[in-house]
């Protein structure tokens, strides 16, 4: 099934909804900002001011509180630009990326806060296909019991994954290219890595960590195990916000092939072995940061 089928983010506003567990993803936001205030400043100048409508297409999750703080971010720069080149602020039109499951109900919810603040026209208008999905790619059935590249992966898996991003980000380009009007720009925030293996990155650790969880379940069925004594186990911040970092992003892909009875004691697995390996490792994470025009 096409990924872009089966993801999106957790909805509501439970304890491992994505509306609960984008606090990473809103100090990317706040950190790339100088780079897009620079980028919309450098679309106005002496003899060019924005027209009656400014466009903004949010190519990212469309989920929770970030979506319209992204939103916001732009309308303060695009009225700061005409206020010191004495123009008048234009009306704002902006797209949502539309999955097919997304969960819009939220954002609805905060809808008349934002308006109340800009007192503004703004047409919000979720109808905007398009986002950034990778597909898995073919050929990698011999990657064992891992869930993507892991220090136990031959090498043909990551010669795999390389083909595939290679081909989804050069398409993903290619309609950005068309989709750009004349005289508009793109920034680009994404998650990357320090180094060349992807194994060496606290990002792949993390899913190296799911599979173990998963393979942790698969063990406990083999032998007729009954899994005790995870209610009594004391409670771990990190590991604990870590888990419901990543079941906010992946809930709905383990789900279309695993089922959702498994979840609740996949990530109590999963939360035990993020708390000990946060124990002993001090993680970071690096973001990409572009700007198209």
């Amino acid at each position: 099934m096409s990924v872009a089928n089966i993801l999106h983010m957790s909805t509501g506003d439970g304890e491992s909804s994505y509306a609960k567990n984008s606090l990473l993803q809103e100090t990317v936001i706040c950190k790339t900002l100088p780079i897009l205030k620079h980028t919309i400043k450098s679309l106005c100048n002496a003899n060019v001011i924005f027209g009656q409508c400014f466009k903004i297409a949010d190519l990212g999750c469309s989920s929770g509180k970030n979506t319209l703080l992204f939103a916001s971010n732009i309308i303060d720069i695009v009225d700061e630009v005409c206020t010191e080149n004495n123009g008048k602020p234009p009306q704002f039109e902006v797209c949502l990326n539309d999955l097919f499951r997304n969960d819009f109900n939220n954002i609805f919810q905060m809808l008349p806060d934002f308006y109340a603040k800009y007192r503004k026209e703004m047409s919000a208008n979720p109808g905007f296909v398009s986002f950034l999905l990778f597909q898995v790619p073919e050929g990698i059935e011999n990657n064992g019991l891992n869930i993507f590249m892991a220090k136990t992966s031959p090498h043909n898996v990551f010669e795999a994954y390389g083909n595939q991003f290679h081909t989804d980000f050069t398409k993903f380009l290619q309609m950005r290219s068309e989709e750009i009007v004349f005289g508009g720009c793109m920034v680009l925030a994404f998650i990357g890595r320090k180094t060349r293996d992807p194994t060496r990155d606290d990002l792949g650790c993390i899913w190296e960590l799911l599979a173990h969880s998963l393979l942790d379940m698969l063990k406990e069925v083999k032998m007729f195990l009954k899994s005790t004594g995870d209610s009594n186990e004391p409670r771990h911040n990190h590991g604990k916000n870590t888990t419901n970092l990543i079941t906010a992003v992946s809930e709905s892909l383990l789900i279309s092939h695993f089922g959702s009875s498994i979840l609740e004691r996949l990530f109590k697995k999963f939360e035990k072995h993020v708390t000990t390996h946060l124990a002993n490792t001090k993680t970071r994470f690096y973001n990409v940061v572009i700007s198209l025009s």
